[in-house]
């Protein structure tokens, strides 16, 4: 493919501008937000709702949690002289005091 010297000067100046761009020499503006009344209200209501939102839900899931308790009074008992524990047989004995313990 055959290009012509003056197409040639062209994409050296097309290259030479890209080089040069305010992008690839990083020198941008920044952007710099103004916050104004009505933008930082919008966006403290926005998080204002999702937030209750959130804790509404956990509230109400929290009330649902079920709690369950065991008396262990008659079901401990310590190791047998082979160093297991049982529940049943003759190392089978109580290490609690006689009566309910609460």
């Amino acid at each position: 493919m055959d290009t012509s010297p003056e197409e040639k000067a062209k994409i050296k100046e097309k290259i030479e501008k890209l080089k040069a761009s305010k992008f690839k020499q990083q020198t941008l503006p920044a952007w710099r937000p103004v916050p104004t009344a009505m933008s930082t209200m919008l966006t403290f209501t926005a998080f204002a709702i999702f937030f209750l939102v959130i804790g509404s839900l956990l509230f109400v899931m929290s009330g649902k949690i079920f709690e369950e308790s065991r008396q262990y009074n008659d079901v401990c008992y310590p190791a047998g002289p082979d160093g297991w524990w049982s529940t049943t047989g003759k190392n089978a004995r109580s290490i609690w005091p006689a009566g309910n313990i609460y």
